[in-house]
C-alpha cells in the first residue's frame, strides 16, 4: 500500500504528523509537498507516474493543479497516475469531520453513523459558546469551540480555538454516549451580511447544486467589505464556452442563496481560470 500526500513540511507541521502516522501503519509514504514551482510539479508528477500511488491525500485545489500539469505533460491523471479528481464537494468536509479524521483529530473519534464526531469527554471539557455573549450554544447551533484539556501533556484552560462548530446532541445509534460536533469553518472566514453570518461552506453547498459552476469543481471567492454589508458578494467561475445563459444563471443562483441563507447576493461570474489558485488551502474569503 502506498500513499502520496501534499501537506507542507515547513513551519506547518501537518506534513510531518501525517507522514509519521501513515508510516507507523506500514504504508509507503510518498511526501510530495504543495505544487510550488514548475520544476517541482514536474518532478512530483514523474514520481507519481513511476510509483502509481494506491491512494492520495490532497486538498482539492492541490489535486487539480497537479492534474492540470499532468495533462499539459501529455499524461492522463487517472490512467497514468492513478489520480482521480473527486472535486471539493462540501459534503466531504462533513464526512471527514464526522469520522473524527479532520479538524477534530485530538477530540473526535470515528463513528460509522457519520453524523458528527464524538468528543473524548474523558480527555477534555468541550464548550460551544456564542463568541459575543460567552453563553453556551444548544443543539444545532453554531458557536466557537472552547476546550479545557484535562491531561498534563497538553493542558489548556478554556482555550478558544476560533473554530466554528455545531452541536449534535441527539443520542447516537452507535451506542457511544459522548456528544458529537460538526466542524463548520474558521472564525476568520465569517462574513457578516446584515444580521446573518455566512461561512464558505454555506455558499459552497448552494454552488454544488448548479453543475454550471461546480463541474469539475466550484471555484469561488467571497468578497468581504470593510464595514457592514447588505449583500453577499461572490466571485465565481463558470464555463463561458458552454453556451451558458449567464444572466439566467446569476438570477437562479441569487434566488437559491436568498432561499437557503436569507441574504441578498451580488454575483460576479468569471470565465474558468478567473479565480486565483493556491498551492495549499484555497482562500475562499478575501477582503475587498
Amino acid at each position: 500500500m502506498s500513499l502520496a500526500n501534499a501537506h507542507p513540511f515547513g513551519m506547518n507541521a501537518g506534513g510531518w504528523h501525517f507522514s509519521h502516522g501513515i508510516e507507523a501503519l506500514g504504508v509507503l509514504n510518498i511526501p510530495s509537498g504543495p505544487p510550488v514551482g514548475e520544476q517541482h510539479i514536474r518532478d512530483v508528477i514523474e514520481v507519481w507516474r513511476r510509483v502509481r500511488p494506491d491512494m492520495y491525500r490532497l486538498f482539492g485545489n492541490v489535486a487539480r493543479t497537479y492534474a492540470d500539469a499532468a495533462r499539459a505533460m501529455g499524461l492522463g491523471p487517472e490512467r497514468d497516475l492513478n489520480l482521480t479528481i473527486a472535486g471539493d464537494h462540501p459534503s466531504e468536509q462533513y464526512l471527514m469531520a464526522s469520522s473524527g479524521l479532520e479538524a477534530l483529530p485530538l477530540l473526535g473519534s470515528a463513528c460509522d453513523e457519520r453524523d458528527g464526531a464524538h468528543l473524548a469527554e474523558d480527555l477534555a471539557i468541550v464548550e460551544v459558546i456564542d463568541r459575543r455573549t460567552g453563553r453556551p450554544r444548544g443543539h444545532g447551533e453554531r458557536g466557537n469551540l472552547v476546550v479545557t484539556v484535562l491531561e498534563k501533556d497538553n493542558f489548556l484552560l478554556r482555550y478558544d480555538l476560533e473554530d466554528v462548530v455545531r452541536w449534535n446532541l441527539t443520542p447516537c445509534p452507535c451506542g457511544e454516549t459522548h456528544r458529537r460536533l460538526f466542524y463548520e469553518g474558521r472564525v476568520r472566514d465569517l462574513v457578516p451580511v446584515g444580521e446573518v453570518e455566512v461561512l464558505p461552506i454555506d455558499v459552497a453547498l448552494v454552488l454544488y447544486e448548479f453543475p454550471e459552476v461546480s463541474r469539475p469543481s466550484a471555484e469561488y471567492q467571497i468578497v468581504r467589505g470593510r464595514g457592514p454589508s447588505g449583500a453577499l458578494r461572490v466571485r465565481l467561475e463558470y464555463d463561458a464556452t458552454a453556451g451558458v445563459d449567464a444572466p439566467g444563471l446569476t438570477r437562479r443562483l441569487g434566488e437559491r442563496l436568498r432561499e437557503r441563507l436569507g441574504v441578498r447576493a451580488e454575483l460576479e461570474l468569471v470565465a474558468r481560470g478567473g479565480v486565483p489558485r493556491f498551492a495549499y488551502k484555497a482562500a475562499r474569503v478575501v477582503d475587498g
